[in-house]
């Protein structure tokens, strides 16, 4: 809905990846206002590899050149890589820090 603030998280689990040829989409899971809504935990042979670093990374944008037509926060609630996977908990709590200080 327009005008609607949503929390969306997308969590990489590297940690849960066969590195034995896999170059798929593996153990990725999307959280929108704190739920899981969906994950792969199996290869999808049309992800392009977090691991190819020939481009900086986008928030915002697909590889087709399409572009986010919202409003993004900013300053330490705004878009933010961490080092470790999230666990659900951890998402949980972000997305209650962001609630309680964005959300109308």
């Amino acid at each position: 809905t327009a005008g609607t603030w949503l929390h969306v998280v997308t969590v990489y689990d590297a940690d849960n990846v066969d590195w034995s040829g896999s170059t798929a989409m593996n153990f990725v899971t999307l959280y929108v206002n704190g739920i899981a809504v969906a994950s792969s935990g199996q290869n999808n042979p049309g992800y392009k590899a977090i691991e190819d670093r020939a481009a900086p990374p986008t928030v915002g944008s697909s590889l087709s050149g399409n572009f986010f037509k919202g409003e993004m926060a900013g300053g330490p609630l705004g878009p933010f890589v961490t080092h470790v996977a999230l666990d659900a908990t951890q998402v949980g709590n972000l997305y209650q820090v962001g609630r309680t200080i964005l959300a109308p």
